[in-house]
């Protein structure tokens, strides 16, 4: 009997890492593909878990092992191969990636100052939660 391997990614890491742009592609991708199983925006599906940061432990954490997972499925599950191009495999695999990341990872643009501003003052975070030393110890950093 001939088995078929498909060949390893062209890359270990990301390409596309930090796009923001492949992110949002991927997002699109993921929710025209993986939907049918996964929730919508890496929510819990009908017959397949949620993919977003949502206190589950995961056992692909690697982009590699993301990718892996969407190019050539994971054997012995419900999981399929999707038969994207490979790009769009790193999209998906850079969305999934942007889910997962904590807020540090992916810092929004704007004005430091206001948000600390607010952070201090008006949104009274700093009595809860500590940064850089300062503030209050009940939240986390």
């Amino acid at each position: 009997m001939a088995v078929l391997l498909m060949a390893l990614p062209a890359y270990s890491q990301n390409p596309l890492a930090g796009n923001e742009q492949a992110a949002a592609e991927g997002r699109e991708i993921y929710n025209r593909t993986c939907t049918a199983c996964h929730g919508y925006d890496g929510a819990d599906g009908e017959r397949a878990p949620g993919l977003a940061a949502n206190g589950r432990r995961y056992q692909r954490t690697t982009d590699a092992q993301l990718f892996d997972a969407i190019a050539r499925g994971i054997p012995d599950t419900q999981m399929p191969a999707l038969g994207l191009p490979e790009t769009d495999a790193w999209k998906v695999t850079t969305y999934l990636r942007s889910l997962r990341a904590l807020a540090i990872a992916l810092p929004a643009a704007g004005d430091v100052a206001h948000g600390e501003d607010v952070f201090w003052n008006k949104g009274g975070c700093g009595g809860c939660h500590m940064l850089h030393g300062k503030g209050g110890l009940t939240g986390p950093d």
